[in-house]
């Protein structure tokens, strides 16, 4: 059972200042009051990061090559202009727990989660997931998430994201 949750909000003026030094897409620098965690005791993660619109959602979450990799798409977008220097008008909070991860192996063994102290994440947007003229399309990136080896060489039209830090 899925526990992946989010939330939209308009960015405060805290917000701003943990971000002001960020892209979209980006995680907050450790320490401030919007840092993203993962809870080693009960395996919960929340990952905060700005974005210029209420428009976005997250799709699929995967750990490859001990990096998780979080999918996100945009709900009207048929763009492909770039977001991560747009205004940082929104932040979205995300929450997932290890069993939300995909894995190339999954159902095979059990999810690792990397065992230092920071966890390396990317937050991967591409218009191609939700253009209506591509359906479809998601399949096919899932499946380059899937397979590590195809990864290579595999970049989206928007990327930010960060470290995390694992507590207790």
């Amino acid at each position: 059972m899925s526990n992946k949750s989010y939330s939209i909000r308009q960015t405060t003026s805290n917000q701003l200042n943990d971000f002001s030094t960020k892209k979209n897409l980006d995680l907050a620098k450790k320490n401030s009051g919007s840092t993203s965690y993962y809870n080693h005791n009960n395996g919960e993660f929340k990952l905060v990061f700005p974005i210029p619109d209420n428009l976005f959602r997250p799709e699929d979450i995967f750990l490859v090559k001990n990096t998780i990799w979080i999918l996100i798409s945009h709900v009207n977008s048929t763009s492909d202009s770039a977001r991560d220097n747009q205004k940082k008008d929104y932040v979205m909070t995300l929450s997932f727990n290890k069993e939300d991860i995909l894995t190339p192996e999954k159902g095979e063994e059990e999810i690792l989660i990397p065992t230092s102290k920071e966890i390396n994440c990317v937050i991967y947007y591409d218009n191609r997931i939700n253009s209506k003229w591509k359906r479809g399309t998601i399949e096919k990136i899932t499946n380059h998430f899937k397979n590590p080896k195809e990864m290579e060489g595999f970049e989206p039209n928007d990327h930010g994201g960060g470290i995390i830090i694992k507590i207790p």
